[in-house]
């Protein structure tokens, strides 16, 4: 999954994403994102930070915390960020996320992290 409420970082996103072989699917919003995730089927989910409805943190603590009450798989969740700030990449991992790329990143880095948590 790609939740990115920018049309075209999202399309971006997910065209690179599909070249490497990844079926994608596009969430506009943290709310949208967070209904598809717990529907479940995804094996990982890049995450814009701030997304309308819900941010990105909002959905990763929520995310982990059905995890942990459910028994649940742990899901791979990697952050999307334009701030390189120390304090907001912090946070992201705080919240849950197992990786943040900021913007702009390589686009071959999204394949990169895909490989890492999906061979993991």
């Amino acid at each position: 999954m790609v939740a990115d409420d920018d049309q075209a970082s999202a399309l971006l996103a997910e065209a690179v994403l599909a070249s490497g072989g990844h079926e994608v699917v596009v969430a506009r919003d943290g709310a949208e994102a967070l209904a598809a995730l717990q529907a479940g089927g995804f094996d990982m989910a890049f995450m814009d930070y701030h997304m309308p409805q819900m941010s990105g943190l909002e959905v990763a603590r929520l995310i982990r915390e059905r995890e942990g009450q459910l028994g649940l798989p742990h899901l791979p969740l990697v952050a999307l960020t334009a701030s390189a700030m120390p304090d907001e990449t912090a946070l992201c991992t705080q919240a849950g996320m197992d990786e943040v790329l900021v913007k702009p990143f390589e686009l071959g880095d999204l394949l990169s992290a895909a490989a890492r948590h999906l061979e993991a």
